[in-house]
């Protein structure tokens, strides 16, 4: 099979669309934050998703912390369990 130039041009064009996709993609990533309130409002926006993420972790874990104190297995048959 021989390489023609239609061929070599279809695939040029495929990797140049891929190119531009990427580039439309971060080039739109920079509209939302144009104005620097719009940084700050999203920062903000970010350390409070954080702290909400952080707090439920937290209770997730304190909620485990409490379930593991209630059940005690042992596998030393001279042991009584409670």
């Amino acid at each position: 099979m021989t390489v023609t130039k239609a061929a070599y041009c279809s695939v040029v064009r495929t990797v140049d669309a891929k190119e531009l996709r990427k580039k439309e993609k971060i080039k739109n990533k920079g509209w939302k934050t144009f104005y620097r309130f719009q940084m700050h409002e999203r920062k903000e926006e970010e350390q409070d998703e954080l702290l909400r993420k952080f707090e439920e972790d937290k209770r997730r874990v304190d909620e485990m912390k409490k379930r593991r104190g209630r059940l005690r297995v042992s596998c030393d048959p001279t042991v009584e369990l409670k």
